[in-house]
């Protein structure tokens, strides 16, 4: 496992609540190890499946069922008039229906309190802190625009939330359940394990389980799946960057960059030169590179 240390000062806070004091709670005939294995079992199929965007087969896998309702959040028919624009966003809501298991459990905890850490204020996870799993898919589908890196892109997560209710997992179960994880830590207090699912050619996907300093159990867990994690993905990005670098250099060569020195919005003169050098280097990338979607469609070629 590799950890990066972003703030080392942070580790006394979270390596002091990292082990539950009672050791006989990893007994591993106890009922709270057969409920943390069998659920980061079940978390490891969905990551590493690849198939967190088709309700039916994670139902299958997680041996829940799960109705679809989509809306459309776009005006239609769009208006692709201006820069950017959105031609579709769908947002679609897998709800459980019948035989749910993820609810509050003797293995859980009762209370919880979240000591607050810089910025974020605390808070307590108790019986009135519900057990809720999101599962949300969008698609995001932008009308046809050179400055749109990617046309159409799906995220779906899959969240269990306040997960301390159902049964409390801490890095000891996740470091020995998935000894592949990775982990890091955050300035804000938070800390993440992160799991690398299954990664195709169209997308990709990450388990991650989130702490907070001090507290010995994981707060939430998310499943993610995303187009902009998948192979075909990175791949066409690369090239393309490479490809805007290199041409940006040589536009350069005889278009030193504007100099604003120090930049005042009163000073209009200025501004102009700097906006039209901007719109007439991304014109010769353009021509020179091509879109990013042209990159994609032929990601597949050698």
């Amino acid at each position: 496992m590799k950890t990066h240390l972003s703030v080392i000062g942070m580790l006394p806070f979270f390596f002091a609540g990292a082990v539950l004091a009672d050791d006989s709670a990893f007994n591993p005939d106890s009922n709270r190890t057969r409920i943390v294995s069998a659920f980061l079992s079940k978390l490891q199929l969905v990551a590493d499946s690849g198939r967190l965007d088709i309700p039916d087969d994670i139902g299958k896998l997680l041996e829940l069922s799960f109705t679809s309702t989509t809306v459309e959040q776009e005006p239609q028919p769009p208006d692709c008039s201006k820069q950017m624009s959105v031609k579709s966003s769908q947002i679609t809501t897998n709800t459980i229906t019948g035989v749910n298991w993820y609810r509050p459990t003797t293995e859980g905890v009762k209370s919880l309190s979240v000591p607050g850490f810089t910025i974020n204020p605390p808070f307590t996870i108790n019986e009135s802190s519900p057990t809720t799993v999101g599962y949300v898919s969008h698609r995001l589908l932008y009308c046809n625009d050179p400055h749109v890196t990617l046309r159409d892109t799906t995220t779906t997560t899959l969240r269990f939330e306040n997960l301390p209710r159902f049964v409390c997992i801490t890095a000891r179960d996740i470091e020995s359940g998935l000894p592949n994880i990775g982990s890091h830590e955050a300035s804000d207090g938070y800390h993440i394990y992160d799991y690398a699912g299954n990664k195709n050619d169209s997308s990709g996907s990450r388990l991650k389980f989130v702490f907070r300093a001090m507290v010995a159990c994981a707060l939430n867990v998310e499943v993610e799946q995303s187009t902009r994690m998948g192979l075909r993905y990175e791949k066409a990005n690369a090239k393309y960057m490479t490809c805007r670098r290199r041409f940006m250099a040589t536009y350069r060569e005889d278009n030193p960059p504007v100099k604003l020195g120090n930049f005042d919005y009163r000073d209009t003169e200025a501004h102009t030169k700097y906006d039209q050098d901007m719109v007439a280097s991304e014109k010769y990338i353009l021509r020179m590179c091509g879109t990013f979607e042209d990159e994609y469609r032929d990601a597949w070629l050698p």
